[in-house]
This record gives structure tokens, sequence and C-alpha cells, in this order.
């Protein structure tokens, strides 16, 4: 009788990242490239309130933070997409 081994592949298991983990990875980076931009528009950061904005045919996000008391938004800057790598 022959028999016949063969190798499976591993099943590539996906890996699901938390909030926690995107602000761990990500968030001193962002809050350094965005802290600037707020105080150049005279807007606290971090925002009571923000509202993000995404054009997805030209790749585009606008940050809105809403300034309250008087309840009005203040564009801060349309950011291009731009290729970002972990920090190792």
């Amino acid at each position: 009788m022959v028999t016949s081994i063969v190798a499976q592949k591993p099943i590539a298991v996906p890996v699901i990242y938390t909030a926690e983990d995107q602000i761990a990875t990500y968030g001193a980076a962002a809050r350094a490239r965005l802290l600037p931009k707020f105080q150049a528009k005279g807007v606290a950061y971090p925002p009571q309130r923000l509202t993000m904005v995404v054009i997805k045919s030209t790749n585009e996000l606008m940050l809105l933070p809403l300034i309250l008391p008087t309840n009005t938004f203040v564009p801060i800057q349309f950011l291009q997409p731009a290729v970002y790598s972990a920090p190792s």
C-alpha cells in the first residue's frame, strides 16, 4: 500500500487590532502632527467633539472640531493620505 503525505499549509489567523492597540502604535506621532495644526487655528487639543469628513474619490480627510459654547466648526486641514508604517 502506498500512502502519500501532503504537507498542509498553516492556516493564517487574522490579527485583530483594538482601538487601544492603534492608539498605542500611532497615538504619539498623530498627536505630534495634529497639535500644531490645532494651535495655529486657536483650537484646544484634543477637542471635546470632532467631525471627520472623508472624501473617498480624492482620498482626503477634513477635521472639523466643534467649538463650544458657540457650536461652530473650525476646519483644520484637508489631509492627503500617506503611507504610514508602524514604529519599530
